[in-house]
C-alpha cells in the first residue's frame, strides 16, 4: 500500500531583498560606496558615516512599507 501525504502551503512570503527592509538598505548603500570608488577599508569606513548622516526617518519608514509592514 501507497502512503498518504499531505502538503501544508504557507501563504508567508519567502524571504527576499523585496520583503526584507534592511536588504533594501544594503543596497542602496553598496551602491553609494561603489559611486564613491572607495577601495580600502579605511576608506570605505571614512565613507559610510557621511552616507549614513542623509537617510532620513521617512526613507526607513519607506522601507519597512516597502515590505509589507503595516504603519503603526
Amino acid at each position: 500500500m501507497g502512503r498518504a501525504y499531505s502538503i501544508y502551503v504557507s501563504a508567508w512570503l519567502a524571504p527576499s531583498e523585496i520583503t526584507n527592509p534592511i536588504e533594501q538598505f544594503f543596497a542602496k548603500l553598496k551602491h553609494w560606496l561603489r559611486k564613491a570608488g572607495k577601495r580600502t577599508t579605511e576608506a570605505v569606513y571614512d565613507a559610510i558615516g557621511p552616507m549614513l548622516d542623509t537617510v532620513t526617518p521617512a526613507e526607513c519608514s519607506n522601507y519597512f512599507s516597502n515590505a509589507g509592514y503595516a504603519q503603526t
